[in-house]
């Protein structure tokens, strides 16, 4: 017998009935809510979500390797105070004038973090045996 949404059942095995709604979020909602934007509105989603996700990474980021940081607490608190004073004008500028490259922009930099995170995790591993 043909089962066209044996995807659910399969997953829903694998992982537990908590990631199925989810999935279905995922794969419906979300494609529909990203085509129905426009150019514009795509790229100002993009800019925002981007920024909030480098601002999370990178405060993750200095909370996992405080004890490498000499002044860990100065070094959070003056990231907060210079994201939250540069972020805005970042956003209000690229969104006025060049959208796309402040996407591009904020999806690089969410990608240096990633790899910043993998390379020093590396370099720890490394150090430690």
């Amino acid at each position: 017998m043909w089962h066209p949404y044996k995807w659910v059942d399969d997953l829903a095995e694998k992982s537990g009935w908590w990631v199925v709604p989810y999935v279905i979020f995922l794969r419906i909602f979300m494609w529909k809510f990203l085509h129905s934007l426009s150019d514009q509105e795509f790229y100002t989603v993009a800019i925002i979500l981007l920024s909030a996700v480098f601002f999370w990474g990178a405060t993750i980021f200095f909370k996992l390797y405080k004890d490498s940081f000499k002044y860990y607490k100065t070094l959070l608190y003056s990231f907060t105070v210079i994201y939250f004073i540069v972020s805005p004008i970042y956003v209000i500028y690229f969104l006025t004038y060049h959208p796309l490259l402040g996407s591009t922009i904020s999806a690089a930099a969410f990608l240096i973090l990633a790899y910043s995170y993998a390379a020093v995790k590396h370099f720890k591993e490394k150090e430690q045996g």
